[in-house]
């Protein structure tokens, strides 16, 4: 009976975690969370464009992840920005001389009116981080080892949690980039060989 015990959680898949959907993004309603993340992101984009006096931005509308680039380059074009695609993460800008500070203005003003949702980016509470925290124990750990980075330390459920919580640096994360320093393209290989975070979690249904 021990053996086949043991046969069947050999044989089982991955383990499920029952997360909720987050919602379509025209149901999405952003948090006081959200809104104050949209606000630092946006001093953050403000501080490194060298734009000193930020003009004040209206959100036009929310965005999913997926959209963003073909939405930036839109706006950028309609302002005047040589704009373009480059792959399905990012886009290029191109500024004449002497036009760099109305290019970084005009990246800033299409970043504050089509902001990406936050609330796949909130911090986990609860159960959540129970189940990211077992995911990270039974699933990804092993996985990464399989994969060449052995030795990564086993954080403790607290000291996890707090870091996912207070939106700190994650320890793991740390660890595995001092060990082995992996470039993008190494990092890149990683998760989609180990995807760190569990089937569903943060989810949005779309049409």
């Amino acid at each position: 009976m021990a053996v086949s015990v043991l046969l069947l959680s050999a044989c089982a898949g991955p383990p499920q975690y029952d997360f909720e959907p987050l919602p379509r993004i025209e149901d999405y309603r952003p948090s006081e969370w959200d809104m104050d993340k949209y606000g630092e992101d946006l001093g953050v984009l403000a501080a490194e464009s060298g734009i000193a006096h930020p003009p004040e931005v209206e959100i036009v509308r929310w965005l999913n992840p997926e959209e963003r680039v073909d939405v930036m380059v839109a706006c950028l074009r309609d302002k005047g920005v040589d704009a373009r695609r480059t792959d399905d993460l990012g886009y290029r800008m191109t500024s004449p001389p002497g036009q760099e500070e109305q290019t970084n203005l005009a990246r800033y003003v299409c970043s504050g009116q089509y902001p990406v949702r936050l609330d796949i980016a909130r911090p986990p509470t609860g159960q959540e981080q129970r189940w990211l925290y077992d995911h990270l124990i039974r699933v990804w750990l092993p996985c990464a080892e399989d994969e060449g980075y052995s030795d990564l330390t086993r954080p403790s459920f607290d000291d996890y949690a707090s870091a996912l919580q207070q939106g700190t640096v994650d320890p793991v994360m740390v660890e595995l980039h001092q060990s082995y320093s992996p470039d993008q393209w190494v990092a890149e290989e990683l998760w989609e060989a180990c995807p760190y975070w569990p089937e569903g979690y943060r989810q949005y249904e779309t049409d």
